[in-house]
């Protein structure tokens, strides 16, 4: 049996360059229908067979369709996101699932009332080269993890009327990427820091009450005396770095965010300053991701980015967010 997708808002960029073709590819799902405004001869002339729809309404009552993708900004998921399951879809919804963590505790608890599965569509804990350099950075053979630097940054190009930029749209470098570079330390130091330093400085695009931050610096500390480092921005160099300090080696990941097929290996360093690549096999996250979310909707469970993990980094950028000073 094949999971039978519906695709709404289908004109987004990460849509139609990664999870459209990693539904195609898919072993266990179909596209059945797709919902976009601005995109339809490119659908049609990509998926000829696929319905389109440019009402999201039709697209939703389509009794063909089994689970609704939503690719949608984030100020917006919620509202569709409900919308879907009283539809009676599951949903796959971008990151942030939504603007706080208040909210996506409602949105899981509303879906699970309604008997529906909710999964946010965090791609890289999929990956097989970040599962394997998590599950080395958790051995206890090479002793404690005293450091963690996790950065994710680089240049949004993107129009002035662009929802990132709007804090009351769900815009900001740390809640639109902040997933990215704080989930690796939730899993490995926890969600509860015992100490949040950090400074945000609000973007000059957006008028000066609803800007959102274009760069956040965390500085955060554990009760065991573990420490993070954590850098998010739309406005500096690309960098994609995730490097876990350990008392006998470190484990560094390049591209450490948003990896690719090719992105399958990371780099041991160890007491001596010895350096060795160890190799994970090679994946694609967008597919591994929606093959595991398709496979669990299927079996009526959550899937392994479960909403536990899910609401631990939400609350974690809340915290972070109250306590962040503006520079």
């Amino acid at each position: 049996m094949a999971l039978r997708w519906g695709i709404l808002g289908a004109g987004s960029y990460v849509a139609k360059i990664a999870v459209v073709p990693a539904m195609i590819e898919a072993n266990n799902c179909t596209i059945s229908a797709i919902q976009t405004r601005s995109n339809a001869d490119y659908y049609q002339s990509a998926l000829p067979e696929t319905k389109i729809y440019t009402n999201p309404e039709e697209l939703l009552n389509d009794k063909s369709v089994d689970a609704v993708y939503l690719p949608l900004p984030n100020h917006l998921h919620e509202t569709w996101i409900k919308a879907a399951i009283d539809h009676n879809k599951d949903v796959l919804c971008e990151k942030p699932l939504a603007t706080n963590s208040n909210k996506a505790r409602e949105l899981y608890e509303y879906a699970s009332l309604h008997g529906r599965i909710l999964s946010e569509a965090y791609m890289t804990s999929y990956h097989m080269r970040h599962r394997s350099a998590i599950a080395r950075a958790m051995q206890k053979e090479s002793g404690e993890i005293q450091h963690i630097v996790s950065v994710f940054s680089g240049v949004l190009q993107c129009a002035e009327s662009n929802y990132r930029w709007s804090k009351s749209k769900g815009g900001g470098a740390l809640l639109d990427v902040g997933v990215y570079a704080l989930a690796p330390i939730v899993e490995l130091l926890g969600s509860d820091p015992d100490e949040i330093t950090a400074r945000s400085r609000p973007n000059r695009i957006a008028k000066p009450n609803d800007a959102s931050e274009e760069l956040i610096t965390i500085a955060l500390a554990y009760e065991k005396g573990a420490t993070a480092d954590i850098f998010c921005s739309f406005v500096s160099a690309e960098e994609q770095r995730l490097l876990t300090i350990k008392e006998k080696e470190s484990i560094e990941v390049t591209r450490a965010c948003t990896p690719g097929f090719t992105d399958d290996s990371y780099i041991l360093t160890d007491t001596h300053g010895e350096r060795r690549s160890v190799a994970a096999g090679e994946s694609d996250p967008y597919l591994e991701m929606v093959q595991a979310v398709s496979k669990a909707i299927l079996e009526r469970r959550e899937p392994s980015w479960n909403s536990q993990k899910s609401l631990a980094v939400s609350s974690l950028i809340d915290r972070i967010s109250n306590a962040a000073r503006t520079i």
